[in-house]
């Protein structure tokens, strides 16, 4: 009976309009404001491809989870620690408050401490209802003493437009009732570019429940049991960005890679690899979904999914370099890390501390990748937030026979190849925005003779391209084309 309440409710709430979008490019980190600074809130925010860092005055603290959406046009932005769900102006939504029931209540002072207990998709492709899944969370008992679990994992519906403060609906329905792995949620799109997939695995099991999302609801289509030894703590899980393959490294360090069917929801083809025994299995992924890197307390490393040999493409990046920022002397060593729609992987650390540290270049290979620790200094101290990672802006299998809706999925069908270039005119320092592809891309910018000035690369999904070229091109109007595949967009740059 909810299932068909909630697709009424799509219906009256969100019609079908083209070309609607979101964006995750806002990270709230840190404390609450009853803490001064240094302990209060930080705000990263991706802006024309440059990250604003400052100061947020918040009542809500935040600890390991962290889960955010919101439009493009800036009309709303929703996120949760776990505990909440507030808006932009960091208000608790109406019933917005007392996630999860079932858990130790204990850990709802500064939201759920582990990352991806929470994650937030689109009901559909368009309008503004949303779907948030969330998790409950006791500590390990005999006879896993020490390893936490969830007992159950609900899902709720959020209207962000609803009321004043935005409305969640239908809060704490319960999806699955069962203990499960903690944290570890990812979202996948389905091949047929509206519905979404999502993996949850049950506690001391080789089982996964396969949950399909569309709009009229989640609902769990199958059980599998994959290959491999039964695991108690997944840590962290992730889809590639192409939705190909899915990825966990979690318990005493094991690395495990499948096979993944967008069409079907079945994992296939595991191969696994133990890579020492850490506490901080730190996992993420490239844009071009070629590298897959893996962390421990002090060592960065790449596999290169390309490679014959995936496994035993293993190189090592970096070490942690010792650096000490925490109110008790204790160590900042690399700890969770996540993709951003710009393209580069952020890394939080062990410990409360004021840095992040950045991978700037990770669909490069190697030490190419550009690794550099205390890339970014925060104004207040951060528990090792880390958001949950979902591609908004993967599409559907083109031909795929799961290609088959008539209706709501229109808008991926028709090709928006619009270009912006923002400022225009400029000093040569600008930023393209276009529709993300799925594809690796090429920037090539041109002069009144046709000349070829400039050319760089595009990662696949991105959105936003800054460049500076205030020292390398002069004063003039220049031609930029924009490639990706078969698929050609030009635009004009003028440069003062």
């Amino acid at each position: 009976m909810i299932r068909k309440i909630i697709g009424v409710m799509l219906i009256c709430f969100a019609p079908f309009l083209l070309f609607a979008q979101y964006k995750n490019n806002t990270w709230l980190l840190g404390y609450g404001n009853h803490l001064p600074p240094p302990m209060g809130g930080t705000k990263l925010e991706l802006l024309d491809n440059q990250l604003n860092v400052t100061y947020e005055n918040r009542n809500i603290s935040i600890d390991g989870c962290y889960s955010a959406l919101g439009k493009t046009d800036n009309t709303w932005f929703v996120y949760t620690n776990g505990s909440v769900i507030c808006n932009k102006n960091n208000d608790t939504l109406i019933n917005g408050n007392a996630l999860s029931p079932g858990g130790q209540n204990n850990y709802r002072t500064s939201g759920f401490p582990i990352t991806a207990m929470s994650l937030i998709v689109p009901a559909q492709n368009n309008g503004n209802i949303l779907y948030i899944f969330h998790e409950n969370m006791i500590s390990g008992v005999a006879p896993f003493v020490g390893e936490p679990r969830a007992l159950q994992l609900y899902y709720s519906l959020i209207d962000p437009t609803g009321g004043i403060d935005g409305t969640v609906y239908f809060k704490n329905q319960v999806l699955i009732d069962d203990t499960l792995e903690v944290g570890g949620l990812t979202a996948c799109r389905h091949a047929n570019g509206r519905d979404w997939w999502i993996l949850v695995k049950r506690f001391n099991s080789s089982k996964y429940y396969t949950v399909l999302t569309t709009p009229n609801g989640p609902s769990i289509v199958n059980e599998q049991f994959v290959s491999g030894d039964i695991t108690i703590l997944s840590g962290r899980s992730q889809f590639s960005p192409d939705g190909n393959y899915f990825v966990t490294f979690g318990e005493y360090s094991e690395l495990r890679i499948y096979d993944f069917d967008r069409c079907t929801g079945q994992l296939s083809n595991f191969r696994t690899k133990f890579i020492n025994n850490s506490i901080s299995p730190g996992l993420s992924i490239s844009s071009n979904s070629r590298f897959i890197y893996i962390s421990s307390t002090d060592s960065l490393w790449q596999l290169d999914m390309q490679s014959a040999d995936p496994l035993n493409s293993q190189i090592f990046i970096a070490k942690y370099n010792g650096y000490i920022d925490s109110l008790f002397g204790f160590g900042n060593a690399f700890w969770m890390h996540w993709l951003g729609p710009d393209g580069k992987i952020y890394m939080t650390t062990t410990n409360s501390s004021r840095i992040i540290n950045v991978i700037n270049n990770p669909d490069e290979f190697g030490q190419a990748c550009n690794f550099q620790q205390e890339a970014i200094y925060l104004p207040t101290y951060n528990s090792g937030t880390t958001p949950t990672y979902v591609n908004l802006n993967l599409l559907q299998v083109p031909n795929s026979i799961c290609d088959s809706l008539d209706v709501g999925n229109i808008e991926l069908k028709i090709k928006n190849e619009a270009l912006k270039i923002m400022p225009n005119p400029n000093d040569g320092r600008f930023s393209l925005e276009f529709t993300p592809q799925q594809v690796t891309g090429m920037i090539y910018i041109y002069d009144l003779n046709g000349s070829e000035v400039y050319r760089e690369y595009v990662s696949p999904y991105s959105s936003i391209k800054n460049l500076d070229l205030s020292n390398a091109l002069m004063r003039g109007i220049f031609a930029v084309k924009l490639v990706f595949g078969d698929s050609i967009t030009m635009g004009k740059v003028i440069i003062y």
